[in-house]
């Protein structure tokens, strides 16, 4: 038992170490846009899993699962503190190996369909060089949609998140250098007599080559708060009242880090891309490779201040560049 909670906490911690000098995305950021304005984001995921991982961490080939995403993503400020967003992720996946579920989603062709609805709003609290924003956001399955399946679209769990955006541009020390960070608990609903929460843990260190470029590093840290160990055997191991909702019930924890950057081309367009895969974890998928691109257009705005001196408007640039960033989507 202490080896197990001493592997849950490196999972968190290692998060916010590895980045300090990561289709699971938390949503916007810490800083909101003005009121009346916002952003309309397109992105596409490529996945691929080519390890389960058991209870005790252990990489196992299981089968191999292939993942397109397609998601768009609308924010809009209701007020200059208070913004609003919703997404609804298109999913296209296919499961190729020797275990697959006796589903036809398994079948190994690719499937395609929608996913989950995601609502979500967050009030700025504290705006300037620190920004602090609480959040709170749900997830809606859009449909009966197959959960039994390695290459299911989701888990089709209902789940309820709070947490907060906590942000900081720094001007001395490390000019054009920005750190933001955002701690979710989510309360999915209960799934076959288990009751199990969630702990998430992003964690962002951006810095400015120009006014219109960043690049960036990442982490995500999960962890599953109750749930069920996955035996060494697999599913079929499991008593047989809960064993086609393993993936929904599962003690899962994992460790993703990586990096990407992003384009301001425009006043309102910006460009995105990013790169991230599972170092850690357990009772889960292991991400070999999460490839995401994706665009992102501001309306109800002129764009970018004007930074005739950037070593002393790095809070501005900061704040209205990140405003459309996509980097935690």
């Amino acid at each position: 038992m202490i080896a197990a909670a001493s592997r849950s906490i490196v999972v968190l911690l290692s998060a916010s170490a590895i980045v300090a000098g990561a289709a699971r995305a938390a949503e916007a950021q810490a800083w909101v846009p003005e009121q009346g304005e916002g952003s309309v984001s397109v992105l596409y995921q490529d996945l691929f899993v080519r390890n389960h991982l058991t209870a005790d961490g252990v990489f196992q080939d299981n089968g191999h699962i292939q993942t397109n995403n397609l998601i768009m993503d609308v924010t809009y400020g209701v007020t200059d503190r208070l913004a609003v967003t919703a997404a609804l992720p298109f999913i296209r996946t296919r499961y190729t190996g020797a275990r697959p579920h006796p589903t036809v989603q398994d079948d190994g062709t690719p499937h395609s369909g929608f996913q989950d609805f995601r609502f979500g709003a967050r009030y700025n609290l504290v705006d300037g060089p620190v920004a602090i924003t609480p959040f709170i956001g749900t997830t809606i399955p859009s449909h009966g949609y197959e959960y039994f399946a390695h290459a299911a679209y989701g888990t089709r769990v209902r789940e309820l998140e709070i947490g907060t955006y906590v942000a900081h541009a720094l001007s001395a020390g490390l000019p054009h250098t920005f750190v933001q960070a955002r701690y979710a608990f989510g309360f999915p609903q209960e799934i076959a007599g288990v009751s199990r929460h969630r702990s998430t843990l992003d964690v962002e260190v951006g810095y400015f080559v120009t006014p219109s470029i960043r690049v960036f590093t990442m982490g995500t840290g999960l962890k599953t708060h109750g749930g069920v160990d996955l035996p060494p055997a697999g599913y079929s191991a499991l008593p047989p009242d809960i064993r086609q909702h393993h993936d929904r019930v599962a003690r899962i924890e994992s460790l993703d880090v990586g990096g990407g950057a992003q384009i301001s081309v425009t006043k309102s367009i910006d460009l995105f891309g990013s790169f991230m895969r599972t170092i850690a974890g357990r009772n889960g998928h292991a991400l070999s490779r999460g490839l995401t691109i994706g665009a992102s257009w501001s309306f109800g705005k002129s764009g970018l201040a004007p930074l005739a001196d950037a070593d002393t408007q790095v809070e501005t640039r900061t704040k209205e560049s990140l405003i459309r960033c996509l980097c935690q989507k």
